[in-house]
Formats: C-alpha cells, sequence, structure tokens
C-alpha cells in the first residue's frame, strides 16, 4: 500500500475532524453509543433515513430524517435555541440536559419527549403550510421539564380523535386538538398557572372547571391542572351555546368566538380571584347571555367594537351590531377593562376600577374612592383603537378620585371628595381638588 501523500492526508484528517460522526465515539444517549454528534455552534446536524442515535452537543438546527431515532439535547447557549426537526418514525427525544431554549417538532410516528428546565416549543405531529395546522394521528407522549415558558401543540382536525399524552410538569401552555381518546392524558401539573386551548363542538357546548370535562351532550375532553382557559380561536367555529362552570380556586378564561354575537353564552366563575376575557374581532354575545365574577376579587376585560354600554350596579351589558341591540348580563366583577369605539360606563357605590379604551367616553363612577382612566400600558399597538379624535366625559361622584384624561377635549370631575385630575393632552376642562394639564378650572 502506498502511502498518501502529506497534503491528502492533512485533508483527510480535517475531514474526519469536521464530521459530526467522528465526535460519536465516547458520547452516549440514554445510555446508547451516539452515532451521530453534533459541534457547539453547528449551523445543521443531520441525521440518517436509518435508526440514528444522536447528540447535538450544542448543535444549532437538527433534522434527524427517518427512523425510528433516538436524540439527546445536549449543549446550547440560555439565549440560543436549538430547533429539531425529528422526523418521521418512533422516535424519542431527550431534552433534560439542553443549555437553552428548545423548538421540536415530533413528526409522524409513535414518539415521545422529555423536557428541559428552559423554554419549550414542542409540536406534536407533521406540521402542514397550507392551514399551518399539524397532522397528528399517532399517540405521542410528552413531558415538559419543571422550568422556563413552555408550549406543547397537540393533535389535528378537531373531529380526529386525540391519543398523546402531555403532562406540563412545571405549567405552560397545551393547545389540543380532537376529542381525547382511550389512553390520552391531559395533565398541566402541579404548579398551578397552566393553560389549555382548544376549540368547541357546534351544539351546546359546557367546560366544567370543576370535573375537568368539557362536554356536547357526551364528555370529549377531560383534564387535570390546569387553571386557566383559552376557548375558541380566530378560524373555530362558533357553539350554538356555551356554558362555563369555575371551581373555587383562581382561575382566568378567554372566550374567542368569531361569530360570538350568535352564542349564547353562560359564565360562572365561582370563587377565587378570576379572570375573564370577553370578545373577539370586536363581537360579544348574543342576547341573554350572562356573566358572573362569583366571589373573590374578579376582572373582565371585555372587546366590543363600536357600541358598548355597562352598568355595573344593575349588572346590565348592551351591545350593538348589525343594527340589533344585544342585551346580556354582567355581574360580581370588582375590576374592569372596557373597550368600544363609543363607551358608556357606570360604576357601583363602591370604590371601582374602571379602566377603558375608546374614542368617545362617558364613565360615571358612582360613590365609593374610584379610578376611572383610559389605558394602554401593555396592550400591544395592534390592539389598540384607532381614532379621528378623542373626547371623555368622566365623573367621579362621591368619593376621593382619580380621572385620567385622553389626548381630546375632555370634561373631568371629581365630585363630593378629594379628588385628582389629569387632563393629559387636549383642552380640558377639570373639576377636583388637585388639577394637573387642565385648561379650563371649573368650580
Amino acid at each position: 500500500m502506498r502511502p498518501l501523500p502529506l497534503m491528502a492526508a492533512g485533508l483527510l484528517a480535517a475531514t474526519l475532524l469536521a464530521s459530526p460522526s467522528a465526535y460519536a465515539a465516547g458520547e452516549t444517549c440514554q445510555g446508547r453509543p451516539a452515532t451521530i454528534v453534533g459541534t457547539p455552534g453547528m449551523a445543521a446536524l443531520t441525521g440518517t433515513e436509518g435508526a440514528d442515535v444522536i447528540v447535538t452537543n450544542g448543535a444549532v438546527t437538527v433534522s434527524a430524517l427517518g427512523g425510528d431515532d433516538l436524540v439527546c439535547i445536549t449543549g446550547g447557549r440560555e439565549y440560543r435555541e436549538v430547533s429539531l426537526d425529528a422526523g418521521p418514525g418512533a422516535d424519542a427525544v431527550d431534552a433534560s440536559v439542553a443549555g437553552g431554549p428548545v423548538d421540536v417538532r415530533l413528526g409522524a410516528g409513535s414518539d415521545s419527549y422529555v423536557g428541559s428546565p428552559s423554554d419549550e416549543r414542542v409540536l406534536g405531529g407533521t406540521q402542514y403550510a397550507a392551514t399551518a395546522g399539524t397532522l397528528d394521528t399517532e399517540r405521542d407522549v410528552i413531558t415538559t421539564g419543571a422550568g422556563g415558558d413552555d408550549r406543547v401543540v397537540s393533535g389535528s382536525e378537531r373531529t380526529v380523535i386525540n391519543t398523546d399524552a402531555v403532562l406540563l410538569t412545571g405549567g405552560g401552555t397545551l393547545t389540543w386538538s380532537g376529542p381525547l381518546g382511550a389512553g390520552g392524558l391531559l395533565d398541566g401539573g402541579a404548579a398551578g398557572g397552566s393553560t389549555l386551548a382548544f376549540e368547541t363542538g357546534t351544539g351546546d357546548v359546557l367546560v366544567h372547571a370543576r370535573t375537568g370535562t368539557a362536554s356536547q351532550g357526551a364528555v370529549y375532553l377531560e383534564w387535570t391542572g390546569f387553571d386557566r382557559f383559552l376557548v375558541g380561536g380566530p378560524h373555530a367555529r362558533a357553539p350554538k351555546s356555551f356554558t362555563f362552570v369555575g371551581t373555587e380556586r383562581d382561575e382566568a378564561l378567554e372566550v374567542r368566538f368569531p361569530r360570538a354575537q350568535t352564542v349564547r353564552q353562560r359564565i360562572a366563575m365561582s370563587g377565587g380571584d378570576d379572570v375573564l376575557r370577553i370578545g373577539f374581532d370586536d363581537k360579544v354575545a348574543s342576547a341573554g347571555s350572562t356573566y358572573a365574577g362569583g366571589a373573590g376579587r374578579d376582572h373582565v376585560a371585555t372587546w366590543a367594537g363600536k357600541s358598548l354600554e355597562v352598568d355595573l350596579a344593575s349588572g346590565r351589558m348592551v351591545t350593538r351590531h348589525s343594527g340589533r341591540t344585544l342585551r346580556a348580563g354582567l355581574r360580581g366583577f370588582e375590576t374592569s377593562y372596557l373597550v368600544a369605539r363609543d363607551l358608556v360606563v357606570r360604576g357601583t357605590g363602591r370604590a371601582d376600577d374602571l379602566r377603558f379604551q375608546a374614542c368617545t367616553a362617558t364613565v360615571r363612577g358612582r360613590g365609593g374612592a374610584d379610578a376611572i382612566t383610559q389605558s394602554i400600558y401593555g396592550i400591544p399597538s395592534a390592539d389598540r383603537l384607532r381614532c379621528q379624535r378623542r373626547a371623555f366625559h368622566l365623573l367621579g361622584n362621591g368619593g376621593d378620585d382619580f380621572l385620567g384624561g385622553s389626548t381630546g377635549r375632555d370634561l373631568l370631575v371629581g365630585g363630593p371628595g378629594r379628588d385628582v385630575i389629569s387632563g393629559n393632552a387636549g383642552r380640558d376642562t377639570c373639576s377636583g381638588e388637585k388639577l394637573k394639564s387642565c385648561e379650563v378650572k371649573r368650580r
């Protein structure tokens, strides 16, 4: 055998050093010798169509391809995400020692995932681009880690049975599609604060947080460990009616029905300090709907489009859609965030926290030490009202009130009590004990 020329030998050595398989020696994944090993910062680590044992070792983008693969996500940085496409096959992904956030697509096949202490996004099944949905007909077992902001997407079409088993160990968000099948599991973990997002059928839907079930005639979903719920979505079908029964714990419910004005809603948050968000695409609910906060200190946020009138003392809410006046009941909420272009609010005799967005608003605090002000703090720019002009009439009435004006011409009257008035921009008329940015003082 003739010896290789010196340059050729050097090129061969460099090739071996650059090849992921050259690093396999000594690396293991769940006790099995690695067949493919990445390098820190490696832009693309690719498996084979066979059964691989892959150790990512800090590689940034990993594609395992076909076969029943075992993948250990190792290394990485706290602020640099590792992206893994497990591909088709019965794959097992272990991210328990990942050094940073991970984004994992499990692909077709019956897969398993063990999570990390960092942020995680896990997509069960295969994503298809036409509708940005997923195709997932085989059972996946997904367990997220104890830390981080974790998000899991499970299932495909809402009518396809879903047998996935998902445990959010440290809390997070599970977006679930399809009726729960045999062996399926939805567990939000023991930490609290987990969100369950799902769509409904088109009939009479009951979501019972106390029993952890969703039903439409028969139970189609069961869960444990979730106390936050997001029901519906921008492309969801609206049910005929929707009923929610809360528990004595602190809970949050957000309802997103594209045709909400046709849906009779009966929501009882029950005990605990709860948060309710209603109104989607400028639509709230059909006539006769009822919303009750119950015991505890509860908050309601409502997006109503063109017109909203709320009387918190009498529990009356009025919206208008396509020339129709829709009356509903709204009771038992201590704080509120109300959004409509034309807004009318009447408070209670207690201390009310009345925050809102509007183009024109008339808000009366009645009695108590009230806070009445437009608030856009923390609201994304896309969700802020666009108004050609703004004008508020804010009336505190009795109590030591705070009134905050708009950028337009406002009338701000505190009434009896020691009131603080902030006119903001525009030429404002104010009456109160402590005035700021008020051009006209009224006694």
